[in-house]
């Protein structure tokens, strides 16, 4: 899935980041995304809305192992 994610200081864009779901609360979503440090790729997990994400359809090899 994609989250819409709108970064702090972001002016008032928003940013698509593709996430798996991991588990699923009364109101929050927990998801994990891939988080580029240096210059390697982390995987980090968030509590974000469920109006925030949308589906995806195109495999991420740092999050899908692709």
């Amino acid at each position: 899935m994609n989250w819409q994610h709108t970064p702090r200081g972001g002016y008032g864009y928003s940013v698509c980041v593709a996430g798996i779901v991991t588990k699923i609360a009364a109101k929050r979503v927990q998801i994990r995304v891939a988080v580029r440090s240096g210059n390697e790729w982390q995987q980090v997990t968030k509590w974000v809305e469920p109006a925030r994400l949308s589906t995806r359809e195109k495999p991420v090899p740092e999050l899908d192992g692709a």
